[in-house]
């Protein structure tokens, strides 16, 4: 398993809570036995019971209140996610209740300690994992909800002649709350060595990333290990009558997750030229999660170094488009006067991110056929699993194959037409296709017309490219590749096992089908003779960078470790409690 996988295996294992109504039902629905149970026992009369109950929810919510106001500063403490915490401690502390009075009925005030101790310890792991720098902190607030509610379901009962008659209970009770307060620390030092946080910083602002999209911690821990790269941006633009379309191939690969770093890269880089006059398609360069932005600053850097773009070239004449295979992979290409286009697939064999490696011996053919500057795109169309060495060689020798067949390629003038989905008003995209939406560009050459269908979306359900261009072909339209942005915009935050949603989970084949048919209609619509320019930067940027990757993966495994380890430690402690509880 790769470093990114084990990293997305990790953070699958979050959740989404259910609505703030469900939760404050499941509260009271959870709390009510605990104080009905002890008023009945206590052969309150009927007016006290109420009163009694009415007080402890009162309290109950109080210290949810007052939890939101001590942690306010704090943009994961919602009311929300507090209430649920206090349902599942609740719902410990009930349970705990209840399977010891079924056991022993005559020690009801035991198990209610006993409980109360269990919520507490449930409660401090909580707190200080998540919302405060040091667990030592986290003791006050963590403890203050059971006490409180303690006192309240003891209100019959003399507690401090039973606690002094049963004072094990007390000390296991504080001896669980160190032991949960030692655990923290162990876990807080696991990653000492790998990252240059402590452990639980790193958590925390990994929360706050996930669950409010506040970027700035997790992306100043990252650049504290970050490497600097020089990267490339390769743009070829098309010059004809009104819309003025772009074909944008970074280097930098989209990610780590949203909202993190270059995870919308092929979104922000569509509105940067947008803005500018210009529709784009945004292409996967040959690139690797090494190759995230670590965060906004630079992706910002990136942006601005767009104004300083060097024109390599520019002309009048295209290929016609060529298919070249190898075993599995499959190379379409063409060439813009001395620049060469070339789309890698695996389809309809699934695929990941085509290795960096496979550039430099393309750039050398490219060269060695006199051509100036090579357009290579990672097409990610084909939902799989890391790529091969095998299947890299195998897209190696299709490319250079159809590297060599370019050069002896007669070019013709051609004709370009353009849409966006933007320009559909009344088409709404499922969730499976990014913020950038989706592009159509005609090449027509030779008398032939060629699309290119470019999809902002991370990669596509495997046998979809096969199918949108079967469906196609029935209308008379060539598709010359369907290409994906691979955006991360949706990565992370999805329970499925590769971590993403990939295009066709959610868009139902005939949709698709039907916007890109809509658009290539109005594509042709605009088709007009056209001229190219091909331009390119490069850009020192601080990137994520393989090491970095795989230090937090490490880092992951360690702290699952000793989290599993203290874990069982942890649960044995408040087993023995339980027990002697019990039998004492």
């Amino acid at each position: 398993m790769n470093s990114t996988s084990n990293i997305h295996r990790r953070y699958s294992l979050l959740f989404t809570l259910p609505s703030a109504p469900t939760v404050t039902a499941l509260l009271l629905i959870i709390s009510s036995p605990l104080i009905l149970a002890a008023s009945f026992l206590s052969s309150f009369p009927l007016t006290s019971i109420l009163l009694t109950y009415l007080a402890f929810e009162a309290a109950l919510f109080l210290s949810i209140v007052l939890e939101h106001a001590t942690l306010k500063r704090n943009r994961i403490a919602t009311f929300r996610r507090l209430t649920f915490i206090s349902v599942v401690t609740s719902g410990l502390w009930l349970i705990v209740t209840l399977i010891g009075t079924l056991v022993s009925p005559g020690r009801f005030l035991s198990f209610i300690i006993v409980g109360a101790f269990f919520s507490a310890m449930l409660r401090l792991l909580v707190f200080g994992a998540v919302f405060f720098r040091s667990p030592y902190h986290a003791l006050p607030l963590a403890t203050l909800q059971p006490l409180l509610l303690t006192i309240i379901l003891t209100a019959d009962y003399n507690l401090s002649e039973y606690l002094s008659r049963h004072m094990l209970l007390p000390v296991g009770g504080i001896l669980l709350l160190a032991a949960v307060l030692l655990f923290l620390r162990r876990v807080n030092r696991s990653s000492s060595g790998l990252l240059p946080v402590p452990t639980l910083t790193v958590f925390q602002a990994f929360l706050q990333a996930w669950s409010v999209e506040e970027a700035a911690p997790l992306e100043s821990i990252l650049e504290k290990s970050s490497s600097k790269t020089t990267v490339a941006t390769s743009i070829i633009t098309f010059h004809s009558d009104g819309v003025k379309p772009m074909v944008i191939v970074p280097e930098i690969h989209p990610g780590p997750f949203y909202p993190i770093g270059s995870s919308n890269l092929p979104y922000q880089l569509h509105h940067h030229f947008a803005q500018q006059g210009f529709l784009s398609l945004i292409l996967h360069g040959v690139s690797g999660h090494e190759l995230n932005l670590v965060s906004k600053n630079e992706v910002n850097n990136l942006l601005s170094s767009y104004k300083h773009l060097n024109t390599l070239g520019e002309g009048t004449t295209c290929s016609a488009p060529i298919t070249v295979t190898s075993n599995r992979a499959l190379v379409n290409g063409l060439a813009f006067g001395d620049y060469p286009f070339l789309f890698l697939t695996l389809s309809p064999h699934g695929m990941e991110d085509f290795p960096r490696e496979i550039k430099k011996p393309l750039e050398e053919t490219a060269s060695a056929n006199g051509f100036k500057h090579l357009f290579l795109v990672d097409t990610h169309n084909s939902q799989g699993e890391e790529i091969e060495q095998e299947e890299a060689a195998e897209a190696v020798d299709a490319a250079e194959k159809a590297l060599n067949s370019l050069r002896k390629s007669v070019q013709h003038p051609f004709k370009t037409g353009f849409a966006h989905s933007s320009e559909l008003k009344e088409t709404k995209l499922a969730g499976d296709i990014g913020p950038a939406g989706v592009g159509v560009l005609i090449l027509e050459v030779d008398g032939a017309k060629h699309t290119l269908l470019a999809i902002d979306a991370n990669n596509a359900r495997r046998g979809l490219r096969e199918e949108i261009i079967s469906r196609l072909k029935e209308s008379k339209i060539s598709i010359l590749e369907i290409c994906t942005s691979d955006t991360h915009i949706n990565a992370g935050k999805v329970s499925t096992r590769q971590g993403y949603i990939a295009l066709g989970d959610k868009t139902e084949t005939d949709t698709l089908v039907d916007v890109a048919r809509r658009l290539y209609d109005l594509a042709d619509e605009r088709l007009s003779e056209s001229r190219f320019d091909i331009k390119c930067v490069d850009t020192d940027v601080r990137i994520i960078g393989g090491r970095l990757l795989k230090d937090v993966s490490q880092a992951l495994d360690q702290v699952t470790g000793t989290a599993r380890r203290g874990g069982l430690s942890l649960i044995a402690l408040s087993l023995l409690l339980f027990l002697s509880s019990l039998i004492l």
